[in-house]
């Protein structure tokens, strides 16, 4: 038997109060983290009386990993945050909060904004010249050895080990920083921690290498 999308909504009541930017921003950035975790499509909306809340999962499965995950609980508590900062009372003001079975459905346009953003994954550029440092260096020294120097290739080894020495703990510094507020923003997914640590190890190999080396030019 195939498994049924399901749709998650949240209703609250809205009384007299307005939405403001700060709950636009915990929202969106709430709907972001979760097209990353499998969400096909969302909205946000508002009428006289409710703020609406809907997404769209392909399977009930997707959308419990995710309201289980720990990004959730920081998104969520973000959400929370905003609204109690603009005078609604939660969960006393929630009028519906559940899950259900989508028995029909006939959509025209499948979310395309949410469907392009689904699995995205930014890269911090710094963190990615970290991680093509030690591939680029080793490329320019098979091609200096190629050329008219025997020594070429040798030169290019120890000049970069000097910059690395210097740049490495930088990086390290900066690294630690970049992924503990990724983290604390639950923005954190696999995909940039395993780059993260890519870029920790594949320097730090190369960069004891260097100190360890004990040949010479000659």
């Amino acid at each position: 038997m195939a498994k049924s999308s399901v749709i998650r909504m949240w209703i609250t009541e809205k009384k007299s109060r307005e939405i403001t930017p700060e709950m636009i921003e915990s929202m969106m950035a709430f709907l972001s983290v979760a097209a990353k975790y499998g969400c096909l499509g969302s909205t946000f909306a508002e009428d006289d009386e409710r703020v609406i809340v809907y997404t769209r999962w392909s399977d009930e499965m997707v959308l419990e990993l995710f309201r289980s995950s720990n990004v959730y609980q920081i998104q969520e508590g973000k959400i929370i945050q905003s609204f109690a900062a603009a005078g609604f009372e939660i969960p006393d003001d929630i009028l519906f909060n559940s899950t259900g079975k989508i028995v029909v459905s006939n959509e025209f346009s499948f979310f395309p904004n949410q469907k392009d953003n689904q699995g995205s994954t930014k890269i911090n550029p710094i963190t990615a010249v970290a991680l093509g440092y030690v591939p680029l260096v080793i490329f320019l020294m098979v091609i200096a050895s190629m050329g008219s120097s025997n020594f070429a290739g040798y030169y290019l080894f120890i000049y970069s080990g000097m910059g690395l020495m210097i740049l490495f703990p930088i990086y390290t510094i900066y690294l630690a920083f970049l992924t503990w507020h990724l983290h604390k923003n639950g923005a954190l997914t696999p995909t940039v921690s395993t780059v993260h640590i890519l870029s920790f190890i594949i320097p730090l190999l190369y960069l004891l290498m260097f100190v360890t080396f004990s040949g010479s030019v000659a």
